[in-house]
């Protein structure tokens, strides 16, 4: 997969939550791949410019087929309403609470 056949699908906090999230869609055959957007670590310190660890990316024509794989995974782990939400400012394009 080239760098330019992939588009931002979502946002992320932590390289564990990419990890995961990444292994999810490829179980579905959609090819995804992670990207930091981390700067050098200073002294211990990291700096996360953006206010996310970094992005899943995913190629454009998979969006709405992963949009709809991890709607299915959450709904199964986390059946109660409430439990989990996926923030739409970390998915671009993404349908807010109040949109829908």
């Amino acid at each position: 997969m080239a760098d330019n056949d992939t588009t931002t699908f979502m946002r992320i906090n932590s390289e564990v939550d990419g990890l995961v999230i990444v292994s999810i869609l490829e179980e579905h055959g959609i090819p995804a791949r992670i990207i930091s957007q981390q700067v050098s670590m200073y002294d211990n310190v990291f700096k996360t410019p953006q206010g996310f660890w970094g992005e899943v990316l995913v190629p454009p024509e998979f969006h709405e087929k992963a949009r709809e794989v991890l709607d299915e995974f959450y709904d199964e782990e986390y059946p109660k309403e409430g439990t989990f939400q996926i923030d739409p400012d970390f998915v671009p394009g993404y349908p807010s609470p109040e949109e829908d």
